[in-house]
């Protein structure tokens, strides 16, 4: 079983979790999950009687330290063109 990953936060969120149980214990906990559960990382992460942290505390992924490089990028060339007369 795998667990169902519909965008980055539910990346990072099953990350988190695998960071604190492991991965074996992770995916035992999504064969666990009562009646008609899906395997969704918060699903999951209840099942194991976690909490999810807040999305700032996260862990980063290498996409998303790609789009925050390119955004600062964006954002500095636009102040550029700004200061420009």
């Amino acid at each position: 079983m795998k667990p169902l990953i519909t965008n980055e936060r539910g990346r990072r969120e099953w990350l988190w979790i695998v960071s604190r149980v492991g991965e074996r214990a992770a995916l035992a906990a999504i064969a666990g999950l009562p009646g008609q559960s899906k395997a969704f990382p918060l699903n999951i992460a209840k099942a194991l009687r976690l909490e999810l942290p807040a999305e700032h505390d996260l862990p980063q992924t290498p996409e998303n330290v790609d789009a925050a490089r390119r955004a600062g990028e964006c954002e500095l060339a636009n102040m550029k063109k700004m200061l420009k007369f």
